[in-house]
């Protein structure tokens, strides 16, 4: 800001100029420093706080947006967990199955290849899955 001295009045005031050179203030040469310090300190005071407010307000956008993705990975983390979950309940059915119908199909034959593929099926079951509660 820049300021004028005012000869023409007695005492001689000073006059501060705005960035179009028109006076907004003028008095002694004290009061219009005075003045322009509080007028920076209020200038910096708004320059701090709309610095504050946009950055709090950039971390609550940050924040939330990191909530939301959240709230959307744990809602395609529970699908994903489902879709294996089922998947290991179908081919448990399906490894069951193929149990019975091999063990079928020994108790029909007899024959040592039928016996060696339901214990390797049983194995596959176990192996996934944990004991086999129908063993031979």
């Amino acid at each position: 800001m820049n300021g004028k001295w005012d000869h023409s009045t007695k005492p001689s005031t000073y006059k501060l100029l705005d960035k179009y050179g028109k006076v907004f203030y003028s008095g002694s040469f004290k009061d219009c420093m005075n003045k322009q310090e509080t007028m920076n300190e209020q200038i910096t005071q708004d320059v701090y706080f709309t610095r504050g407010y946009e950055k709090g307000y950039s971390d609550a956008q940050e924040s939330l947006s990191r909530k939301m993705s959240k709230v959307i990975m744990d809602d395609h983390d529970a699908g994903y967990d489902q879709g294996i979950k089922d998947c290991h309940r179908i081919l448990k059915e399906q490894l069951d199955e193929m149990i019975e119908e091999q063990k079928a199909i020994y108790e029909n034959y007899e024959y040592k290849d039928e016996w060696s593929a339901l214990m390797k099926l049983q194995d596959v079951r176990k192996k996934l899955f944990g004991k086999y509660n129908q063993e031979l």
